[in-house]
């Protein structure tokens, strides 16, 4: 494990081997799991329990604005205590400022296109650099009015949003943040809603929806993708979850604990199976992974992992098909 060092100039660093990682961590909440449990609070109605949420900004932004939507929310010691509305959102009276969140504008903009209301979804400069065309198809086809700047091609991005109906729609690419939008719209439509995603995509919505009591018909599809359907209107129930760990975190400790012939163990780590493709890979470079107290809390696979790097790794060519995990 290398080690740096400040030197006397400021502007240098110098690097030195140190010993190899070795430790138990508890990597912070998982963030895609937390954005997704925010908003499911939000359109359950009654109270909803998420401990260890991520704490980060972004999830921050996605909790301000399920607020702005009526949400109440209460934090204390690593939990949140949420109040949802069901469906019945409150008309925002400000643009709902969704920071650096890709995840808060897309999946909210899929909540937002079945409410009967005008909503301005923004963020910060780099955020409003990014298309938003792929989410503004599909929920316009279901009967949402969506505008957004360039031609509909960059945010800020405007919703009025009314009666929708249901959809077959498959993705261009596949997309995570997009298909979720479709199944959250897909909720308040009358009738089944499906999205193919054409290809390997995370699918932690389709798990936390399941959670929260909504049927969610999944079928995989040839090239490691799924189509996925839900029927509406849907009754979304709340949710007690506990955010497992966030694999995207723990990822440069274990790399770390391989590469330097160390041994990591990460507790209670997400191991949903669209996320956890460089364990796959450490193993066929020659690090030890073990896996250990294996259970399913919300949906979501959690357990955990240590990894033991050997005396030295083996190059791996990692194919296409193997890094959207």
């Amino acid at each position: 494990m290398a080690v740096l060092i400040a030197a006397a100039d400021p502007h240098r660093l110098e690097v030195r081997p140190g010993p190899p990682l070795g430790g138990t961590f508890r990597a912070p909440g998982d963030k895609s799991v937390t954005h997704r449990a925010i908003l499911v609070g939000l359109i359950a109605r009654g109270a909803s329990l998420i401990e260890d949420p991520n704490p980060g900004q972004d999830c921050l932004d996605t909790l301000s604005c399920a607020c702005s939507l009526g949400l109440e929310a209460r934090s204390s010691g690593g939990r949140l205590e949420l109040e949802g509305r069901g469906f019945s959102l409150r008309e925002p009276d400000q643009v709902l400022d969704c920071g650096n969140s890709g995840t808060t504008l897309r999946l909210l903009s899929g909540i937002l296109a079945g409410q009967p209301f005008l909503s301005v979804l923004s963020g910060d400069a780099s955020l409003n650099r990014r298309p938003v065309a792929r989410v503004i198809e599909p929920l316009r086809s279901m009967g949402a009015r969506l505008f957004a700047r360039e031609n509909d091609r960059l945010p800020p991005l405007v919703i009025q949003g009314g009666p929708l109906t249901p959809i077959d729609y498959t993705l261009p690419v596949a997309s995570a943040q997009v298909a979720s939008a479709v199944l959250l719209a897909g909720l308040q439509a009358r009738g089944t809603t499906s999205v193919a995603v054409p290809g390997a995509a995370r699918d932690h919505t389709e798990r936390l929806l399941e959670a929260a009591g909504v049927p969610v018909e999944v079928e995989p599809l040839a090239g490691g993708g799924r189509r996925a359907s839900v029927r509406g209107p849907a009754t979304v129930t709340p949710i007690r979850i506990r955010v497992p760990g966030d694999f995207s975190a723990a990822a440069f400790f274990l790399a770390a604990a391989a590469a330097g012939g160390g041994t990591v163990t990460a507790l209670g780590l997400g191991l949903n199976p669209t996320r956890t493709g460089l364990l796959d890979v450490l193993e066929r470079m020659g690090a030890e992974i073990v896996r250990s107290a294996p259970r399913v809390e919300s949906g979501e696979p959690v357990g955990d992992v240590t990894v033991r790097g050997g005396d030295r790794l083996v190059g791996f060519d990692v194919p296409r098909s193997g890094c959207p995990g």
